[in-house]
C-alpha cells in the first residue's frame, strides 16, 4: 500500500515537472509583449461605433422634433385659414345685406371667440351624451344583474318547496309504514289464544318484521341526507 502511494506521488511530480518545462519552452512564463496599435484597434472601433450610434440617435430625435414642429405649424396655419375664411364669409354677408359700417363684435377676434364658444358648446354636448350613454349602459347592466338574482331566488324557492314536499311525502309514507307494521305486530287479545302467544314461529315473525321496519327507516334517512347534501351543493 505504501509502495503504491510513493509510486503515485513520484508519477504526479514527474507529470507536473514535465508540464512546467513544456510551458517554459513555449514562452508561457516569459514577459508579455508590449501592447500595439492592433491590440487597441477593437476598442477604438467599438468607441467609433458607439459615437456613430449616438449621432444617429441624435439625428433621429432631431427629425422627430422637426416633424412635430411642422405638424403643429400646419395645424396652426389651417386654423388661421379657416378663421380667415369664416371672417371673409361673414364680411361678404354684411356687404350683401347693405354694405353699411361694421357693428361691434364682428372683428376677427370676435369671430375667434365665437368659434371657441361653439367648440366648447359642441364639447359640452358630446360629454353630456357620453355620460348619458354610460349611465344607460350601467343601468342596463344593473337591471340584468337584478333579473339574474331574481331568477336565482326563484329557483332556490322552487327547490326548497320541492324538498319540503318530498319531506312531507316521506313522512306520510313513513307514518303509514309504521302504522302498518304496528298493526301487523299487534296481537288481538280476543283472536289469539295462549298457545299462539307462546309459539316461537310467531315470535320470529314479529322480530323479522321489526328488523325490516328498522332497515326501511335507515334507508329513508340515508336517502334524505343524500338529497339534502346534493341540493345544498
Amino acid at each position: 500500500m505504501n509502495t503504491d502511494a510513493v509510486l503515485l506521488a513520484i508519477a504526479v511530480i514527474g507529470l507536473v515537472t514535465t508540464f512546467g518545462i513544456t510551458l517554459y519552452l513555449v514562452g508561457y512564463f516569459r514577459s508579455a509583449p508590449e501592447p500595439t496599435d492592433s491590440n487597441h484597434r477593437p476598442a477604438g472601433a467599438a468607441a467609433a461605433n458607439a459615437r456613430q450610434l449616438n449621432r444617429g440617435e441624435l439625428r433621429a430625435l432631431r427629425r422627430r422634433r422637426q416633424g412635430v414642429a411642422a405638424v403643429n405649424e400646419r395645424a396652426e396655419q389651417r386654423e388661421q385659414d379657416m378663421q380667415a375664411e369664416h371672417a371673409e364669409n361673414f364680411e361678404g354677408e354684411e356687404e350683401e345685406d347693405g354694405g353699411g359700417p361694421r357693428v361691434a363684435g364682428t372683428s376677427r377676434k370676435a369671430m375667434q371667440k365665437e368659434l371657441k364658444r361653439q367648440e366648447r358648446e359642441r364639447m359640452r354636448k358630446f360629454e353630456a351624451s357620453r355620460r348619458e350613454e354610460v349611465k344607460r349602459l350601467r343601468e342596463a347592466k344593473e337591471e340584468a344583474h337584478r333579473k339574474r338574482l331574481e331568477a336565482a331566488d326563484a329557483d332556490e324557492d322552487a327547490r326548497e318547496a320541492e324538498l319540503e314536499a318530498m319531506r312531507l311525502r316521506q313522512e306520510v309514507k313513513a307514518k303509514a309504514d309504521f302504522e302498518r307494521w304496528r298493526a301487523f305486530m299487534s296481537v288481538d287479545d280476543t283472536g289469539v289464544d295462549a298457545d299462539m302467544a307462546d309459539d316461537e314461529s310467531a315470535e320470529s315473525e314479529r322480530l323479522h318484521a321489526v328488523a325490516e321496519y328498522v332497515q326501511v327507516r335507515r334507508r329513508m334517512h340515508r336517502s334524505n341526507s343524500r338529497s339534502y347534501v346534493l341540493n345544498t351543493r
